[in-house]
């Protein structure tokens, strides 16, 4: 999904925070499992109706797909040299 308005769009810090943990991955996260990353790597501590706004709003940016597995799993659709190149 590389639709160049929304290439152009900027993160905020927090939502570049979730997206390193989403492109670090390698796989696909559920909410809680950001959640667990964010705390972990960076000593934040979100609860989870935080986290799912983050998520919600990185979604609508067009950086983040979401799929329903019995539970909802978040992988970025923009990869971060795109980001940091347009940036």
């Amino acid at each position: 999904m590389k639709n160049v308005s929304l290439l152009k769009q900027e993160l905020s810090t927090c939502e570049e925070v979730v997206m390193n943990i989403l492109w670090d991955a390698g796989q696909s996260l559920t909410c809680k499992e950001v959640m667990q990353q964010l705390n972990e790597k960076y000593g934040l501590a979100y609860v989870d109706t935080t986290i799912y706004t983050f998520l919600s709003t990185l979604i609508k940016k067009g950086f983040v797909f979401m799929i329903r597995r019995g539970v909802n799993l978040y992988s970025p659709c923009q990869n971060r040299e795109d980001y940091l190149h347009q940036k």
